[in-house]
Order: structure tokens, then sequence, then C-alpha cells
């Protein structure tokens, strides 16, 4: 068993499954901001796994925004 840490920022339930925003403070060059987003798509994929084994919900949307920048980035699932 892994044991991890972390809090998701901002879930949205509709009535058929559940998305995450996780916002992330990053005030980089435009050319680095959909690096930095793909960056922490491990992160959102824990959360996501998180939400499904707990809720029995699919978690079918992921969500990174970055209000510094004004960017929101949506996350493919792998």
């Amino acid at each position: 068993m892994r044991r991890s840490q972390g809090r998701i920022d901002m879930l949205v339930e509709t009535e058929v499954d559940s998305a995450i925003i996780d916002h992330k403070s990053f005030p980089g060059r435009f050319e680095l901001w959909e690096e930095r987003a793909i960056s922490h798509a491990p992160q959102l994929a824990a959360y996501a796994r998180a939400v499904e084994t707990i809720t029995g919900r699919s978690c079918t949307e992921l969500w990174i925004h970055m209000p510094i920048v004004g960017a929101l980035f949506r996350l493919a699932p792998a």
C-alpha cells in the first residue's frame, strides 16, 4: 500500500461524474505554461484515482488553473 498526501483545490461533482481543478501559482513565461501544467498531471491523476475509489464515481475532467497568468489547461487522460 502506498500513502500519499495532498489536497484537491476544487472538486466539482455533476449528476454523472466529477472534475478536479487544481490551482498552481506560476508566474513564468508564456512558453512554459503548458509544460508546467503537464508536469502536474501525475498529481491530478492520483487525486482522480482517490476520488474514484472513495466515491465510486468517475473523475473525467482534470484541470490546472494558473491564476497569476490567467490560464486554464485541461489535462487529457493518459
